[in-house]
């Protein structure tokens, strides 16, 4: 005996979005109705529509207003009835009318059937997911609106959009205190050049800067940067992980900080390539005062103002916990045992009797005071 085997029905669920985008669509399609018990039918299956939809968006208020306009119409429609012509003058046209009505119906089933199941297929080609794209921005969820706008890539406006509601969701995600995420986007968007995102970013990165401990590793301009001390109003950074290829002073000559060709370039060239006008303007003026020698008595020359400069022995030796994440040598600010030397640090400890100021295999650790205030 042959055995009959059920097909299993495609139950499709749609998501609340979805179903309401269907509602929408449908409410526009009113304005095609004229009679006034079609009207009120209409609106009554809308209000069913919304109510199912419960909390989601303003449905709550939709179902509201369609309620109220089915109640109209209904007794818009019993008025209608109540003034009809009498029925011999009406039989002649009878025929017509149902013709009509009937057509109109079948109008409306169809339009009906292809909302419900076409929904699904617009909503995933790219006019539906621009729409979608559309409705998320204007409600405020700048997150998904700003993936599906970056996963149009150049489809109409879409890349423009795209950084629009990234802005947006970079500026919640500050609001939100998540930092990293918002930083991130903020950079990305300073190198598209894009509205006022170095601006923000200066100030975003200051904030979290702010909040840190000593000792942490932060980013600011291009470099990460470690946390050495904090009073308050500025924060001291250090570069976190050395630079080579430096001299200390690109000719083997007598010099001191305030002359060599180092100092010139940390405050003009790295500080141009690292930080943009809003960042430098978080950057303070220092007063730095070089100590002599204290072994061997070598002149340190004459103190200098700077925005970026590099740490002497004392700090080197105060901070060696947290600069001691690195092995490889790096200059110090002071002079070594003659004028053509200068301090270094090698394996934590400072070496004050230093190195030749050409050498280029010593590093270099930037470092600079920042405004929190």
């Amino acid at each position: 005996m042959a055995t009959k085997t059920k097909e299993k029905e495609t139950v499709v669920v749609k998501t609340q979005e979805e179903m309401y985008l269907d509602a929408e669509r449908l409410l526009k399609a009113t304005e095609c109705l004229t009679r006034d018990k079609e009207k009120a039918e209409f609106f009554k299956n809308l209000a069913d529509r919304y109510k199912d939809l419960g909390e989601y968006e303003d449905s709550k208020d939709k179902y509201e207003e369609c309620l109220k306009k089915h109640k109209y119409y209904k007794e818009q429609s019993k008025i209608v009835k109540e003034v009809q012509p009498k029925e011999e003058d009406f039989n002649e046209n009878k025929s017509k009318s149902n013709g009509i009505i009937g057509k109109v119906i079948i109008g409306l089933v169809i339009v009906l059937v292809i909302a419900a199941a076409g929904g699904i297929v617009y909503l995933k080609t790219k006019p539906g997911r621009y729409q979608r794209a559309t409705f998320y921005e204007n409600k405020g969820n700048y997150e998904k609106s700003y993936k599906m706008f970056k996963n149009l890539k150049n489809y109409k406006d879409s890349k423009e959009r795209k950084r629009d509601c990234k802005y947006q969701f970079a500026l919640q995600c500050w609001k939100d205190e998540d930092y990293e995420p918002a930083i991130k986007m903020f950079r990305e968007l300073v190198e598209s050049e894009y509205g006022d995102s170095e601006e923000k970013l200066a100030d975003l990165e200051i904030e979290y800067i702010k909040k840190q401990k000593i000792g942490t590793n932060v980013i600011f301009g291009n470099f990460h940067w470690l946390i050495l001390e904090n009073d308050g109003d500025k924060v001291l950074l250090v570069k976190s992980e050395p630079i080579n290829g430096l001299a200390y002073n690109e000719g083997d000559e007598a010099t001191t900080w305030s002359e060599c060709t180092l100092r010139e370039y940390l405050n003009g060239s790295f500080l141009d390539g690292t930080f943009g006008l809003d960042m430098q303007k978080k950057i303070l003026d220092t007063n730095i005062k070089v100590e002599n020698n204290s072994t061997y008595g070598t002149k340190a020359g004459k103190d200098t103002v700077d925005k970026i400069f590099m740490l002497n022995g004392s700090q080197a030796e105060q901070y060696e916990e947290i600069l001691s994440n690195y092995l490889r040598d790096w200059w110090l600010i002071g002079p070594g045992n003659s004028e053509n030397t200068a301090q270094y640090v090698s394996y934590g400890k400072v070496m004050d009797y230093g190195y030749i100021v050409t050498d280029t295999n010593i590093h270099i650790r930037p470092a600079l005071w920042v405004s929190i205030k």
